[in-house]
């Protein structure tokens, strides 16, 4: 694949994915941000890095839509809890 030719989403060049792509490590099939190993907390890269990041050939299609979909997993769960939460402590007053 010729570098000329790859789109990439997050409006950067290949040395910013590269660089980028530094900033993170691939444990259990998932792409999560190194600060994700002091925290505890999860941090995945939004949609767009990651497709940056398998259009340059840094991670695989498994890696990426694994990743994609476990994100989007989490998120409903922590809007769901979100809103419950809400809604409980509205409910208590």
């Amino acid at each position: 694949m010729s570098h000329e030719n790859i789109k990439l989403e997050a409006n950067k060049t290949m040395d910013e994915v590269v660089e980028n792509f530094k900033n993170v490590f691939i444990e259990n099939n998932l792409v999560r941000w190194n600060v994700a190993k002091e925290d505890g907390l999860t941090h995945y890269p939004f949609e767009d890095m990651l497709n940056d990041f398998y259009n340059c050939g840094l991670i695989s299609k498994e890696v990426r839509d694994h990743t994609i979909k476990t994100r989007e997993e989490d998120d409903e769960k922590f809007w769901d809890n979100y809103f419950n939460n809400r809604s409980n402590h509205e409910k208590n007053r």
